[in-house]
This record gives structure tokens, C-alpha cells and sequence, in this order.
């Protein structure tokens, strides 16, 4: 019974950790955006986060991934361009690549706050230019964050780690349970 306490102390520390709202974000984000809106084959892509106040960033970084082939890139430490704003040109994609990114605000304090996933689909130009004369076939931005299969919410991620540090803890409490109960 003295091992059931604090195993039963570890599960109601854990629902108490995920019902807790996560820690108010310390800057506001204004905008997250990419240039060309809708980038052709012969654009570079630049990400661009806006935020309200960004004294207290410590850093940004931009992470992306693409459909042809499925694969994710390491995300990259954007460069603070002035008036609270961060970029990074993520390069040039083929024709018929769609690809989604988002971005991860570091503070000062160590704490993160991660942006919404946004979309866009890389496609020629439809007036036969080559320029991005802003073709109206492709207008695929999605600011929701949710419109993709398969999406990863990476907001629930401190929550799974407390979890599986739960679970641990409720393990070796039951396994000195046993031990002390066989001797």
C-alpha cells in the first residue's frame, strides 16, 4: 500500500500537468508569411515572422518539408531583419512541389512557442513568362494549420514527454513493489 500512494501521486501530478494550459507565449506573432506568394520553379521562397515585440526572442528558427519526396528538412536559424521581424530564404523548389512550414519562437527564458503550419504549392506561371505575375491557378496558402493529413501538432510534445516520465516512475515504483514484496 505505501508504494500505491506515490504511484497514485505520479498520475495525479501528470492529469494535473495536462489539463494545465501551456505558459502564455512572451511574444505576439503579427505575420507568417512566405515570398512569392505563389512561388514558380524560378523563385527563391523566403519565410518571414513578424512578431509584436521581439526583445525578448532569443532565436527563430523555420523548419519545412515537402511532398516530392516526402521528406523534412533541419530546421534553419532565421536572421533578424529589423522592426521585430526574422527571415530565411529556403531556396528554389520544382515545379509541382508542395511543401508546408512553420516556425519555432526561442525566448530568453528558455521557454518556445511554435507558429501555425502554413502551405503553398510551387507551380509555372500560367502567362507564359516565366515571371511570378501572380498566376491565379495556385492559390493553395493555408493559414490553418489543420487542412493536411498526417500533420504533427508539435504543441503536444512536453505532454508526451511528461507522460512517458509518468509511466517510468509508475514502472520502477511497482517493480520495488514487487522486489520488496518477494523477500
Amino acid at each position: 500500500m505505501k508504494t500505491t500512494a506515490p504511484a497514485l501521486a505520479t498520475c495525479a501530478l501528470l492529469v494535473c500537468l495536462l489539463l494545465q494550459p501551456p505558459a502564455a507565449a512572451e511574444a505576439t506573432v503579427v505575420g507568417l508569411s512566405h515570398s512569392p506568394v505563389n512561388p514558380t520553379p524560378d523563385d527563391e521562397v523566403t519565410v518571414t515572422l513578424q512578431l509584436d515585440n521581439s526583445s525578448s526572442v532569443n532565436k527563430t528558427f523555420v523548419a519545412w518539408c515537402q511532398s516530392k519526396p516526402e521528406m523534412c528538412f533541419t530546421p534553419r536559424q532565421m536572421k533578424y531583419i529589423g522592426d521585430n521581424s526574422y527571415a530565411l530564404n529556403i531556396g528554389k523548389f520544382p515545379d509541382g512541389q508542395e511543401l508546408k512550414y512553420n516556425v519555432t519562437v526561442v525566448y530568453l527564458d528558455g521557454n518556445t512557442s511554435v507558429t501555425e503550419t502554413k502551405y503553398f504549392k510551387v507551380q509555372k506561371a500560367s502567362n507564359g513568362n516565366g515571371g511570378n505575375q501572380n498566376n491565379t491557378t495556385n492559390n493553395n496558402t493555408n493559414t490553418t494549420g489543420g487542412g493536411k493529413a498526417g500533420d504533427d501538432n508539435p504543441a503536444f510534445i512536453p505532454y508526451i514527454a511528461v507522460a512517458v516520465v509518468a509511466v517510468a516512475l509508475i514502472a520502477v515504483f511497482m517493480i520495488r513493489r514487487k522486489r520488496h514484496g518477494s523477500q
